[in-house]
């Protein structure tokens, strides 16, 4: 049970990243160039939702 809670959350992530990489492309003309890789994304992502104070 506590994996499945995981990778529910990683997949969650995913998602986002995957549409944090088309809009990065729309905004770009189609490019991918400059872009954040996944495991930047990742823990950014999990940095700012466990320490970020939430308002």
């Amino acid at each position: 049970m506590h994996f499945q809670s995981k990778r529910t959350h990683f997949e969650l992530i995913l998602k986002k990243y995957r549409e944090y990489l088309s809009l990065y492309k729309f905004i770009n003309n189609g490019s991918l160039q400059g872009v954040t890789p996944f495991c930047e994304f990742y823990w950014s992502y999990v940095y700012n939702s466990k320490y970020i104070e939430k308002y």
